[in-house]
């Protein structure tokens, strides 16, 4: 069982991720089609959740790894969506604001959940 402080920590390595892979998407926007950036996010941060829950113990390095890796492909589609609705959004920015405010609000709160659950859950989901 692992303290409230380890299990933040290792989840904010999703935050590293994320701040990286900003860096990176952009330029992966340029170079492929929005659709193959998008499902290879996707299907990258579904393998990394599938792995990360089905090991039975793994290491503090690999829960690192994979939640930055998971960052870095979620940087993605956070990085494509403003885009798209800048583009076929209205033109009064009501869209921009909710998407802006829902990307913020899901992080903190997706967070604080998953470190809730797991600090009051001292045998494990399985």
């Amino acid at each position: 069982h692992h303290s409230f402080g380890y299990v933040v920590a290792l989840m904010l390595w999703h935050s590293v991720g994320l701040a990286v892979g900003n860096i990176v998407a952009s330029g992966l926007l340029q170079q492929v089609t929005p659709k193959v950036a998008l499902v290879c996010a996707l299907t990258i941060t579904g393998i990394c959740g599938v792995v990360l829950s089905l090991l039975q113990d793994p290491g503090v390095v690999l829960i690192a790894l994979l939640r930055f890796v998971e960052g870095c492909a979620a940087a993605v589609p956070l990085v494509y969506l403003p885009l798209w609705v800048d583009e076929f959004a209205s033109s009064d920015g009501y869209w921009m604001s909710v998407l802006q405010i829902g990307v913020s609000l899901g992080h903190f709160f997706g967070t604080l959940c998953g470190a809730s659950t797991a600090q009051w859950a001292a045998t494990g989901w399985r």
